[in-house]
């Protein structure tokens, strides 16, 4: 963790602050303590189309630092929510431009690890963050159903009414 001075007026006035003892004044400034240390993110599940159709569920994962904590929190409310936002913004690109027998023989191969953390280390450097790894933890076809509407008495949509819905 490294603890960091801003000040209320300004959410980017920010000092890091190393080893020792230090003085602020509290009517002005506040302290926070933030991880910079190696931090996994777990993306949740996403249902895409490849770039022949087809469906599929992927989850990944990140393994980051932060290198700089400055951009980190001058650039963004929440920075932990920043990289999950960028972060499945590429995986829905890499998906995307791929068949879906490409991605199964990339997931072979480190082809794709590379490829993801390549594309996130562009991303995610100007926030001061440095991609260790980016990686596909789950990946399968499936096909996606979605029930809008309203659920019957209980919070539950019965199994029969469901079929006839769907009819």
């Amino acid at each position: 963790y490294l603890p960091f001075v801003k000040k209320k007026q300004s959410w980017c006035r920010t000092t890091t602050l190393g080893p020792g003892i230090h003085w602020y004044w509290p009517k002005t400034t506040e302290v926070e303590v933030l991880p910079v240390e190696r931090q996994t993110l777990d993306l949740p599940v996403q249902i895409l189309w490849t770039a022949d159709l087809q469906s599929v569920a992927v989850r990944g994962e990140v393994v980051f630092v932060v290198d700089d904590i400055r951009p980190a929190v001058c650039k963004t409310f929440d920075f932990q929510q920043s990289i999950q936002d960028v972060t499945q913004f590429v995986v829905v690109t890499v998906v995307a431009s791929k068949t879906c027998a490409e991605l199964e023989e990339s997931m072979r191969c480190t082809q794709l690890i590379e490829e993801l953390t390549d594309h996130l280390q562009g991303e995610l450097e100007s926030y001061g963050v440095g991609v260790e790894r980016a990686f596909f933890a789950d990946f399968t076809k499936c096909m996606a159903i979605r029930v809008y509407g309203e659920p019957g008495h209980g919070g539950v949509l019965p199994l029969d009414s469901w079929h006839e819905s769907m009819k």
